[in-house]
């Protein structure tokens, strides 16, 4: 995991944790989702099917909520809220957790990691959706059609009706995703990274990175490391 990434797993999920490292864990009791807070988060439906999913599969969703402060000011808002009693603790909870599920529901185009998501990358559009995270560098509709025996016309119509973007539009956004990643996690250069990740051009590769993220890859690589 990397600063602001949230995951949202099951109570019988385990995991390990580097001596030092800053980690928040949050324990949510199932009856805490109650109608009310059935009804505001209906709409968000990949976390509303986590959520009431009653199979018992250990899974989780991940994020990577780097970007999005909304997220991250409504996670430190719901920390101090727990640490108070007072009356109107209950109802700031649920506002604050509505608030969370909400913002990661309409971010998660960009910001819900397929591959690292038990529950989307272990069904089958999901094994399809993982395979284009391992292969963003390279693999094309066609090629990802065949592969999953899928019409090429069918799959681009029902990839748009389940992500709710177009195919190249994700495959743009994983190889941008893994080009910051890899700004912050190597010394290659912004070139290098870019042919890495797929991108033929330079100048391409430049413009979609700041148009994403709201810098050059240079700035900001900078910025993020002076933040890290």
């Amino acid at each position: 995991m990397s600063k602001g990434d949230l995951i949202l797993s099951r109570e019988n999920i385990s995991w390990n944790c580097d001596a030092g490292s800053n980690l928040s864990v949050l324990s949510i009791r199932r009856d805490f989702f109650d109608g009310l807070f059935v009804s505001q988060t209906a709409d968000c439906r990949i976390i509303y099917d986590f959520i009431h999913d009653e199979s018992g599969n250990s899974e989780y969703l991940y994020f990577s909520c780097q970007n999005d402060r909304n997220v991250l000011v409504a996670f430190d808002a719901l920390e101090q809220e727990l640490k108070l009693s007072d009356s109107h603790h209950e109802k700031m909870t649920h506002l604050l957790m509505v608030a969370i599920v909400t913002e990661l529901d309409r971010a998660r185009e960009n910001s819900l990691i397929v591959p690292n998501s038990t529950m989307v990358s272990q069904n089958r559009f999901g094994k399809l959706m993982k395979y284009m995270g391992d292969h963003y560098n390279e693999c094309t509709l066609a090629e990802v059609a065949e592969k999953y025996g899928y019409n090429p016309d069918y799959l681009s119509f029902r990839f748009k009706m389940i992500t709710g973007v177009t195919f190249s539009k994700k495959m743009l956004e994983m190889k941008l995703e893994q080009a910051a990643n890899m700004l912050l996690s190597s010394e290659l250069t912004s070139d290098e990274i870019a042919q890495s990740c797929g991108f033929q051009s330079r100048s391409w590769f430049t413009r979609k990175f700041k148009e994403r993220f709201g810098e050059s890859p240079g700035k900001w690589r900078k910025n993020s490391k002076k933040l890290a």
